[in-house]
């Protein structure tokens, strides 16, 4: 092969040989001839075959390092872990040569990397699972070698971004995968009653998924550790209690009210505007929610009732309804009683006299003989 006007290369030897291109001064002709050294397929899979295939003339055999002595043509079939660089020696009494061949491994190829759950479960855990081939290594982001593994569980407390590497001679093929931290979901929030009643246990009753924090307001505070999920409150008025549950993402709530339930005097009357005085009449009353009801001048009386009772003048008459924590409701009645404070004679009846009265809460006076 020509390399200038004056010089040219001998392909069998390498020798530069001056002057024109004819048989060479050092070989003659006659240094090995590499007519063939080759691999089909040159790039493999990890534990795939390639065939080493080679034809080399002006020898009777040739050698490849780490195989041995071979025929001058023939071929190998070569299983492969890793990259490989093959060195071929042929050899004869005009000059020795070598070739060298490289096979080289195809990138590492990542089949499959996915969750069983693209949301983080903060309780649960979640896993990662993979498949690849031609790899000699795997490696994840922030967990590290899981070379021979197929899936890991994972807790992460945030979204988080997990990358995957497969490693082999030839080089590094990556993926990834994102896991989603949602807000938290409060599935129920109760109550063993929504109403307040002294003497009574109230409980609260939660259900929170995916929740780094929980917290009840007011009174309870932290709630996090407690495993039943219950707690025992005393409110001693109208109360509204909220649960607030956090992860990083953000935080939700939702409340509940407990109501202390007062006592209601629905009704309170007299049977009759005026009553004639040391005269029988009617009171009558209806009470819900009271734990006692109290009526002035009787005492401790039942919530629904009709007391008959007289009067002999006129008379404030209180109905009281105690209900639970002091709460208090009372209704008042004016009872007015007609009757005769002044009745008398002035003077002789033998004569001329005079009569005198006085009469309260009437609208008529009749006198008879």
């Amino acid at each position: 092969m020509k390399i200038s006007k004056t010089k040219w290369i001998c392909l069998q030897c390498d020798t530069i040989n001056d002057g024109k291109y004819h048989e060479c001064d050092v070989c003659e002709g006659k240094a090995p001839v590499i007519n063939a050294f080759k691999a089909i397929p040159k790039n493999v899979n990890i534990g795939e075959p390639t065939c080493l295939r080679w034809d080399i003339g002006f020898v009777d055999t040739v050698e490849i390092e780490g195989i041995g002595s071979l025929s001058a043509v023939g071929e190998k079939v070569i299983t492969l872990n890793n990259s490989t660089s093959f060195t071929m020696i042929v050899e004869n009494e005009v000059a020795k040569r070598e070739f060298k061949l490289f096979v080289e491994l195809l990138l590492p190829e990542i089949l499959t990397f996915d969750t069983d759950n693209i949301n983080i479960n903060l309780s649960k855990g979640n896993v990662l699972l993979w498949s690849a081939r031609n790899y000699e290594q795997m490696i994840i982001s922030n967990i590290g070698d899981v070379t021979g593994e197929k899936e890991i569980k994972v807790f992460p407390m945030k979204t988080s971004t997990y990358t995957i590497e497969a490693i082999n001679s030839t080089g590094v093929t990556t993926k990834s995968l994102t896991l989603e931290l949602p807000l938290p979901k409060i599935k129920s929030f109760t109550t063993s009653s929504i109403e307040i009643k002294e003497g009574e246990d109230i409980f609260l009753y939660w259900d929170v998924d995916n929740a780094s924090s929980i917290e009840i307001i007011p009174e309870v505070g932290d709630v996090s550790s407690i495993k039943d999920n219950k707690a025992k409150v005393l409110p001693e008025s109208t109360t509204v209690y909220s649960i607030i549950a956090k992860n990083s993402t953000g935080e939700v709530r939702e409340n509940v009210k407990l109501s202390l339930i007062p006592p209601t005097i629905n009704s309170f009357s007299i049977s009759k505007d005026i009553v004639l005085s040391n005269t029988d009449f009617d009171l009558v009353w209806r009470v819900e929610n009271a734990k006692e009801v109290e009526l002035t001048g009787f005492g401790i009386v039942s919530s629904n009732d009709i007391l008959t009772t007289r009067l002999t003048k006129d008379r404030e008459l209180v109905l009281t309804a105690k209900g639970d924590y002091g709460a208090v409701q009372r209704k008042k009645i004016f009872a007015k009683v007609a009757a005769i404070s002044v009745f008398n004679v002035v003077g002789s009846l033998e004569r001329n006299y005079k009569l005198n009265w006085k009469c309260d809460n009437v609208i008529e006076v009749e006198i008879t003989p």
